[in-house]
């Protein structure tokens, strides 16, 4: 993994004196098929996507749904490149698949901003024990909490994204979420807190970026943007083998770990993996 990314690094070098001087290089081909992950599609993708051919005269088709469905799509061949939160598993890495991590970004808890006096949610913290039981069903109404006497409509993506997946592992310790409604892309879930006060989700820190009609909540004190904040995911481009030389889904990886790609990681707060 170390030589692999060595060599993606030397190249980034290349690729930023074409973006500087806006010079296109020519492919083997100029078309890319990306399966992205739907949360990474909305904290990174919407801004780099169109990049790709405005600065490097690469074509992108783009699928973007659950992290496990990207992954399917790279081994049954309708994609080029997966965008993922979820870990490659074992078994694709023996047969040859390239995992590549470029980014890391917080998991957010986050409400309905309605949190005037008497409101569902007046909090703007809650502790860890309080996620889970919240998230766990132990904790069913906003006056356990000191708000309304309102019921907690917990609403989460699907159980295969790598949102929930990673949320599961890593705050729920693997216990089990009970929930009122559960979306398939895991952005969905965004507008519906949005529209229904008294909700609850969770989500990429980075797609929540410049939403309005949510307020994300810190955890034991600790903000999503803090360094210390425990709760984090790893994504990753993932291909089925290094890629030849001056071929267009080279140069999309390179563009996308160039110091433009950092940029906007920055931008969104999310911390790139190889600075």
């Amino acid at each position: 993994m170390k030589k692999f990314i060595s060599v993606f690094l030397s190249s980034v070098v290349l690729f930023s004196v074409v973006y500087t001087f806006s010079v296109l290089p020519a492919y083997a081909n100029n078309s890319v098929r990306l399966a992205c992950s739907s949360q990474i599609a909305q904290a990174y993708g919407k801004e780099i996507l169109m990049d790709f051919r405005r600065f490097i005269g690469v074509y992108t088709q783009v699928y973007n749904g659950p992290s496990h469905k990207a992954l399917d799509r790279l081994v049954n061949g309708a994609s080029d490149i997966a965008l993922t939160a979820l870990r490659v598993p074992d078994e694709l890495k023996k047969k040859g698949y390239i995992e590549i991590p470029f980014c890391e970004d917080s998991i957010a808890i986050f409400t309905n901003v309605d949190s005037g006096p008497g409101s569902p949610c007046p909090l703007s913290n809650l502790s860890i024990n309080q996620v889970r039981g919240i998230f766990s069903g132990r904790i069913s109404n906003w006056k356990e909490l000191g708000g309304a006497d309102r019921k907690i409509e917990v609403i989460v993506p699907g159980e295969q994204t790598g949102a929930y997946q990673n949320f599961r592992m890593t705050i729920m310790q693997m216990e089990t979420i009970k929930y009122d409604v559960i979306f398939e892309r895991s952005v969905a879930v965004i507008e519906e807190v949005q529209g229904k006060p008294g909700s609850i989700s969770f989500m990429t820190n980075g797609a929540l970026a410049g939403e309005g009609s949510i307020k994300i909540l810190t955890v034991d004190k600790l903000s999503p943007k803090d360094k210390t904040y425990p709760f984090k995911q790893i994504f990753s481009f993932v291909i089925k083998r290094e890629p030849d030389p001056f071929t267009a889904t080279k140069a999309i990886i390179n563009f996308g770990l160039s110091h433009h790609g950092l940029q906007i990681m920055h931008e969104k707060g999310m911390v790139p993996v190889l600075e």
